[in-house]
């Protein structure tokens, strides 16, 4: 029976809070979307896993990337190892494809 793919090596350039990884294939084709609400929901059960992790201040995709900020009081170990089995357990082989939820309409926020 043949090995689980392995999941991607965290990138980590100038930015010591900042850590991305590269997929095998885009999870967000030609757009960019990014998550500052830690905990937020948006219908892909792998970006949740992903807001849902302590300590990850911000989420991006972009193509074929995700590009994860922490909260700089929480140690990198823990998040790096919740993120590797996230990224095994939901975007490998190959990611779905994910569909930013639709933005809140801002009249629909003011109050009445």
């Amino acid at each position: 029976m043949p090995s689980p793919d392995p999941a991607p090596a965290p990138i980590r350039r100038f930015h010591p809070n900042r850590v991305e990884y590269v997929l095998p294939a885009p999870i967000l084709p030609g757009g960019c979307w990014t998550e500052d609400r830690p905990g937020a929901t948006t219908g892909h059960p792998g970006v949740d896993a992903l807001l849902a992790v302590p300590g990850v201040a911000i989420l991006t995709l972009r193509d074929d990337r995700i590009r994860i900020v922490r909260d700089p009081a929480v140690a990198w170990e823990p998040i790096l190892a919740a993120v590797q089995e996230i990224l095994v357990r939901h975007f490998l082989p190959e990611p779905e494809p994910f569909r930013p939820p639709a933005a809140p309409d801002p009249a629909s926020a003011q109050p009445a």
